[in-house]
C-alpha cells in the first residue's frame, strides 16, 4: 500500500469515527392537509427486554415534553409487568384522551464480522517475502454491531395506519441508552420538521 493510499485509508477511518452513531435511515409521512399537531401522546416500546422498553419510553417522553407536548410512557400507566398489548393500549387511549400514540419496535440487531488482511508494505521485488508472510498471517477481525429501531406515530381517532414512520440505525452502541437517547432527539426533531409538533 502506498503512502497516499495509507493516508486516504486513515482519513476515511477518521471520518467514519466522526459520523453520528445513530441516524434516521428512512422517513415516511402520510400527506395531510392541513396537518393537525399532536398534543397528548402515549409512548409504547414493543420490546421484550424490560430495560430496553423502559429506556425507549423514558427517552421519548423526555424529548416530547421538552418539545412542549404532553406525553406518558405506557409502562407508567399499565400494571407492573403488563405488556403493551393492543387491547391495553386502546384502553389507555380511551381513559387518558391521547390524540396520538408513538410506538417503537426493535427490528434488527446484528453483528457483522469482516476479516482485514495484514498490510504487507512491500514492493514488487519483495513479493516472495510479502506473499509468504501474507499467506500465513491472519490479519485481524473487525466487528460492527448495527441496531435498527422502527418508530411509528398513529393518530388514535380511528386511524388504521401510521401517519409517520421512521427507521433508525445505531452503529456499535455500548448500551441501550446509546441507542434511545440520540434516537429520541432525532425522532422528535423529525416530527417537528414534518409539522406534527
Amino acid at each position: 500500500m502506498t503512502a497516499t493510499a495509507r493516508k486516504l485509508a486513515s482519513l476515511a477511518a477518521a471520518l467514519a469515527a466522526c459520523a453520528p452513531a445513530t441516524k434516521l435511515t428512512s422517513v415516511q409521512v402520510v400527506p395531510e392537509s392541513p396537518r393537525a399537531r399532536v398534543t397528548n401522546v402515549l409512548v409504547a416500546g414493543l420490546v421484550k427486554n424490560p430495560s430496553a422498553r423502559t429506556s425507549y419510553e423514558v427517552e421519548m417522553v423526555k424529548a416530547l415534553r421538552a418539545a412542549g407536548v404532553r406525553a406518558e410512557a405506557s409502562q407508567d400507566l399499565l400494571p407492573i409487568g403488563q405488556a403493551p398489548t393492543r387491547e391495553a393500549l386502546q384502553k389507555l387511549v380511551a381513559e387518558h384522551g391521547f390524540d396520538a400514540a408513538l410506538v417503537g419496535m426493535l427490528v434488527d440487531s446484528r453483528t457483522d464480522v469482516r476479516a482485514v488482511p495484514p498490510d504487507p508494505g512491500y514492493g514488487f521485488y519483495g513479493y516472495y517475502g510479502w506473499a509468504s508472510s501474507y499467506a500465513y498471517s491472519p490479519g485481524y477481525l473487525e466487528t460492527t454491531t448495527r441496531v435498527t429501531v422502527e418508530t411509528r406515530l398513529f393518530r388514535t381517532a380511528g386511524e388504521t395506519r401510521a401517519v409517520f414512520a421512521t427507521n433508525s440505525e445505531s452503529i456499535d452502541p455500548n448500551s441501550v441508552a446509546e441507542v434511545t437517547q440520540p434516537l429520541s432527539q432525532l425522532v422528535v426533531a423529525q416530527l417537528r420538521k414534518d409539522g406534527f409538533l
